[in-house]
């Protein structure tokens, strides 16, 4: 995921990896403009606190 992650920190809950007709909503809905085509719904960063916390 991390692959993916915006300039802003945020991490996104979905990568497209090809077009799939079938699913929606697909990266055009989301507006994605990264190099990797991802959903606008993100993950605030917590992933440091969580490795901190395990």
């Amino acid at each position: 995921m991390f692959r993916g992650q915006w300039d802003n920190g945020m991490v996104p809950y979905i990568l497209f990896h090809k077009d799939a007709e079938s699913y929606f909503p697909g990266p055009s809905v989301w507006g994605s403009t990264d190099s990797i085509p991802s959903s606008a719904g993100s993950q605030p960063p917590v992933w440091a606190t969580t490795i901190r916390v395990m």
